[in-house]
């Protein structure tokens, strides 16, 4: 389209002249008085005089010299257009740093009196509920010792005890036998029994032990549950 600026900018300078005089209000170029529309008129010839944009000189009808003209418009700003594709996903950044260790949680002793142990289901030295403050990733140490009750009297005992943690765990097993005192107890034996898990409010921790079958009541036993809160 060939554009004749000289034409262009006569007309213009006429039309801006008459907008002056008769104002804005009184004509709409073509029925349009958009603001953020550039205002135009075109004739046969493909020659463009452009009235107005942004607001400024967008009244007025097209000349009549070197017509008939046509009234256009064109937007300023044109549509959006559609959203460009995806980048390629970036480099895996560096590790940070490690963060600072957080602070040791709290500590539990559960301790039980020295007791025979019977034989079949035993004794249950310890049973204790976690509390909430005792829930999370905890260390369970139990420590077991046991002595022979009489010195003189039943020869080798055998026990079992064990550490629970809601009724399932693994034992230890403890022989203790005479040691042929008539004043005093028999021989002793001890264990300890570590477990390592996560513990939840409302969970239950036991220590049982148990004489083996013909050694009910010929041992004593005592037990110490260490339930100590680790961060990993």
């Amino acid at each position: 389209m060939k554009i004749r600026r000289k034409f262009a900018f006569a007309v213009l300078g006429t039309f801006a002249a008459l907008t002056a005089v008769i104002g804005q209000s009184a004509f709409a170029h073509g029925g349009n008085n958009d603001p953020d529309a550039i205002h135009a008129c075109v004739n046969r010839l493909g020659d463009v005089v452009i009235l107005g944009y942004q607001g400024y000189s967008i009244a007025g009808p097209c000349p009549t010299l070197g017509g008939p003209w046509s009234s256009v418009h064109w937007g300023i700003v044109g549509p959006s257009g559609p959203s460009g594709a995806s980048g390629p996903s970036g480099p895996q950044g560096p590790s940070g740093p490690s963060g600072p260790a957080g602070t040791a949680g709290p500590t539990s002793i559960l301790e039980t009196f020295i007791e025979p142990v019977p034989s079949g289901a035993g004794i249950d030295l310890i049973t204790h509920t976690v509390t909430a403050a005792e829930a999370g990733l905890t260390i369970l140490t139990a420590a077991y010792s046991v002595r022979d009750n009489v010195g003189n009297v039943g020869g080798v005992t055998k026990l079992t005890c064990a550490l629970f943690v809601n009724f399932v765990g693994t034992g230890t097993y403890l022989n203790v036998e005479d040691n042929g005192s008539t004043l005093d107890e028999g021989d002793t034996a001890s264990g300890t029994h570590f477990e390592r898990t996560t513990l939840a409010a409302g969970d239950v921790v036991k220590v049982n032990c148990q004489a083996g079958s013909g050694d009910g009541n010929e041992a004593l036993a005592d037990a110490q549950v260490l339930l100590e809160r680790v961060n990993s």
